[in-house]
């Protein structure tokens, strides 16, 4: 019997080989896969920001703007076989957006 695919685990196997591949290229730089901006009152703004980092993907919560220095108020790392699952549960404009970036950034490197 056959194993029906959902778009959903067929969207995560490409983000999951987007990862792979652009984790193997080399240099030094993180690649910001996402920016999202949670809260923003007059001058201070909340932001998430997810980078990739060899294999790892850094998930920080900053706090920046006015006369506040940057202040980190969250930070998690993720494996980036892990984080697949994990974006597609933070919904489906952010995901699109992980994806659209990477091939971006793929393209580029490839060009």
């Amino acid at each position: 019997m056959d194993k029906q695919v959902t778009i959903e685990e067929c969207m995560i196997s490409r983000l999951r080989d987007l990862l792979a591949r652009l984790s193997m290229l080399k240099g030094s730089r993180a690649i910001i896969l996402y920016r999202n901006v949670i809260e923003e009152n007059d001058d201070v703004v909340e932001e998430e920001i997810a980078s990739i980092s060899g294999l790892f993907v850094v998930v920080q919560v900053i706090t920046y703007g006015g006369f506040m220095p940057p202040n980190i108020q969250q930070q998690f790392v993720l494996d980036i076989n892990k984080f697949p699952e994990w974006a597609m549960k933070r919904g489906k404009e952010i995901f699109d957006t992980i994806l659209s970036n990477l091939e971006h950034t793929l393209m580029k490197k490839y060009q």
